[in-house]
């Protein structure tokens, strides 16, 4: 399981997640930098943990603005590989994000307005290019689609495999940046015992090293999203290096 750091990006800066109330973010205050920068928050991350790999949040473009193309290229163009949830609903604009230089490009729940999609993401670019993330809020799946607003987390999942996608996010919104344990770890574990071939990353929340020991132990998860223990100085390098050598 490796660790994979969050950069929520609004209004061109880095901004500390909070049960998804995102209208209330601000830029992040880290141990690690004294800017919220994108590019000097990756930097001084990479610096400490020796990351290269980046899960980045487009907050305005899932809001419905453009996305953040010269963000996402000065990210790539320094070494760095970033799977970007930009709120995209067209193959058009996946394809815009890989040419920026997105290693892997995310179709989120929360945005996506036919389920169709799925299927002709895969097509395509392939499905090591693709992520669906399935967004929840306290358990309830939360969709733009009519057809999955009241479907079961399990179904969804059963669909996106149906779809072709072999990678997918896990998160519950409502539990980001509050520190009260991950919220999705039985479901997650469901998902993993219906669908092995399934490769799943999860977050939000994470409150301590030894739930972050104990997940990496249990083996459900390939990556686990984290943020605030990261900012807040909780988390050891020593740690990362070991998950993300895989010793």
């Amino acid at each position: 399981m490796k660790i994979i750091p969050v950069l929520d990006l609004k209004d061109g800066l880095i901004v500390q997640g909070i049960a998804g109330r995102r209208e209330l973010y601000k830029p992040i205050h880290s141990v690690y930098s004294d800017s919220s920068r994108p590019l000097d928050i990756a930097t001084a991350l990479h610096d400490a943990f020796s990351t290269e790999g980046f899960y980045l949040a487009d907050l305005d473009a899932i809001g419905g603005a453009a996305p953040a193309e010269d963000t996402l290229k000065e990210l790539t163009a320094a070494g760095f590989q970033i799977d970007v949830d930009a709120g995209a609903t067209e193959v058009s604009e996946l394809a815009t994000l890989l040419e920026a230089g997105a290693h892997r490009a995310i179709i989120a729940l929360e945005t996506l307005t036919f389920p169709l999609f799925l299927r002709e993401a895969v097509e395509s670019f392939g499905p090591e290019r693709i992520v669906f993330s399935l967004d929840l809020r306290n358990g309830t799946p939360v969709s733009a689609c009519e057809d999955w607003q009241d479907a079961p987390p399990l179904d969804i999942t059963a669909a996106v495999w149906g779809a072709g996608i072999r990678q997918m996010i896990v998160l519950d919104i409502s539990s980001v940046g509050t520190g009260s344990g991950l919220a999705t770890r039985l479901l997650c574990q469901d998902i993993v015992e219906r669908f092995p071939g399934l490769d799943l990353i999860s977050g939000g929340g994470i409150r301590t090293e030894q739930e972050i020991e104990e997940l990496a132990d249990e083996q459900f998860l390939s990556g686990l999203l984290v943020a605030s223990l990261i900012h807040q100085g909780k988390l050891s390098p020593a740690l990362v290096h070991r998950l993300n050598a895989g010793t």
